[in-house]
């Protein structure tokens, strides 16, 4: 189990650390004025709380914009703890590490409203009474206010499931997850 988080942890790192490096820029929009290029956030950090699989939980996060220069598409990180009722009955603690892909649906990330969708994978890295993560998933919608500069409140829903242990227990049901990116 050991092994394998760290592998996780390490093929996460071969993915930021090239997008880190890149410096994104913009030309000035006034042609005739010579300015130096401004430059835009590359990422961002968010807390959301909710309900995630139909459970109650918080979740960190670390976006980055447009990664391998794909227009209008963010890679999301995310570490999270969620607790509740899996499909036994059973009340469990949850650790989860995410990884999703957000792809705009209005591209124009200035006007204030955006929407967008994703989806992605989630391991389980710690359940209280098992001791075998596995790969879950979900897919959501979102709706975004405000800027990239000043922040973001945003609102996301769809559904997620959580995999654990060695007979596949799952917690499955749907996300409403409400929060703030800086």
């Amino acid at each position: 189990m050991k092994n394998k988080v760290v592998l996780l942890i390490i093929a996460l790192l071969v993915l930021v650390v090239p997008v880190l490096a890149d410096e994104i820029t913009t030309p000035e929009a006034r042609p005739g004025i010579h300015r130096a290029p401004v430059k835009l956030k590359i990422s961002q950090i968010g807390l959301m709380g909710g309900y995630f699989a139909g459970l109650p939980a918080v979740i960190a996060e670390f976006r980055l914009f447009e990664p391998f220069h794909i227009p209008q598409a963010n890679l999301r990180l995310g570490v999270g703890c969620a607790q509740g009722k899996d499909n036994n009955e059973v009340i469990r603690k949850h650790g989860l590490l995410l990884i999703e892909g957000i792809v705009h649906i209005n591209p124009d990330l200035l006007s204030g409203l955006n929407t967008y969708f994703g989806g992605g994978i989630n391991y389980n890295v710690y359940t209280s009474g098992s001791h075998n993560g596995l790969l879950g998933g979900q897919a959501y919608l979102g709706l975004e206010f405000g800027s990239i500069s000043s922040g973001q409140l945003f609102f996301e829903a769809g559904y997620s499931k959580i995999r654990f242990g060695d007979n596949v227990s799952t917690n499955s049901g749907y996300n409403a997850l409400v929060g703030f990116r800086f």
